[in-house]
């Protein structure tokens, strides 16, 4: 088990290595190309999606747990509309349609 997600990268290596995969058994085992592992192992696994990581974890045997909590709303206002404007995406995407200040309006505005 990964107990701080900061070390998921470390240990998804290891845990390959502990197996005696190479690489490229791992891309096989997930149906991918070894140069993505590859990628993926150079840079941390920083690029790697959520869903992946999980696939990743699973095909090696490693088990993901972490305890994640959404701020309260007040607590995101730190003056930047951009993210103001990921806090009411999220609030969007998790079915909780909320309207956005002038500020966040006006930032859109200057992107599209």
């Amino acid at each position: 088990m990964v107990l701080v997600l900061a070390e998921l990268s470390t240990v998804l290596v290891k845990a390959r290595i502990a197996r005696g995969w190479t690489q490229r058994q791992l891309a096989e085992a997930l149906g991918m190309a070894e140069q993505q592992i590859q990628r993926y192992e150079a840079n941390d696994y920083r690029s790697t999606s959520l869903a992946r990581l999980c696939d990743i974890a699973n095909a090696l045997g490693v088990t993901v747990a972490q305890h994640a909590e959404l701020k309260p709303s007040a607590a995101w206002d730190d003056g930047r509309p951009e993210t103001e404007l990921n806090f009411k995406f999220y609030r969007q995407a998790t079915n909780k349609i909320v309207g956005i200040s002038d500020r966040a309006a006006a930032f859109l505005r200057t992107h599209f």
